[in-house]
This record gives structure tokens, sequence and C-alpha cells, in this order.
């Protein structure tokens, strides 16, 4: 996830469009948060509200710059992703049958990954 952050935070993203954003949505107090990453490069970031506390939800494709907002839970973004649905823009759903391969990512570096599979969906 640290790779991310420093990809994204190096990027000039002046010129592309991002929705909801003025200025550079990185390294502010209130940025975008990685919170995952799919085998295929798309992003899901949150960022928290300054003045009212909620989270709001955008994704994106590693290869563009154009976010798109999520108006509801993660919860419910991610049953929708795991089912197929378009969440990281149009045509972006897929649905993998297996079981779900999660990452305990290491809070330090000298803390292992940790990986492990999920039950089977029964899709």
């Amino acid at each position: 996830m640290q790779e991310t952050i420093q990809a994204f935070s190096r990027s000039d993203l002046k010129d592309l469009e991002r929705r909801g954003f003025i200025g550079s949505p990185f390294g502010a107090p209130f940025g975008l948060i990685p919170l995952l990453e799919t085998d295929r490069g798309e992003n899901l970031f949150g960022k928290v509200e300054a003045d009212t506390g909620v989270w709001r939800l955008f994704s994106c494709d590693g290869n563009e710059a154009l976010y798109h907002e999520y108006d509801m839970s993660f919860s419910e973004w991610f049953y929708r992703y795991l089912i197929g649905e378009d969440m990281f823009g149009p045509g972006s759903g897929v649905f993998y049958s297996g079981p779900i391969v999660f990452e305990n990512l290491p809070m330090s570096e000298t803390e292992p990954l940790t990986s492990w599979e999920g039950p089977a969906r029964g899709m």
C-alpha cells in the first residue's frame, strides 16, 4: 500500500480531471486514503470530509486519473464489486467465481505479509 501512496503522491495530476477535488487530492490532512488495490491495478480510496466527518469513496483505474465517487458504505461498495458490478467506472465489472484472497498488510518493516483465502462464494 505504501507503494501506491508514493506512486500517486509523485504523480503530476494538475491537468487531469478529478471529480470532487480542488488542488491535489493527496498529502493533505483530509486527502485520499488507499483502501484497496485489485489484481488489475484498480484502486479504491476513502476520504473524510473535513467539515462533516463523512466518508466518501473514490475509485479509479490505475491507468487513468478519472475518479468515480460512490455514495454508499464500503460494505455495499465491496459487495457490488464482488458480484461483478462496474465499481471502477463504466465497463469495469469482472466476476471471479473463486474464493477471495485477503492480505494482512504489515504495519511495520518487521511484520510479515500474511494472506488467506475466504470461503467458496457459491455463486
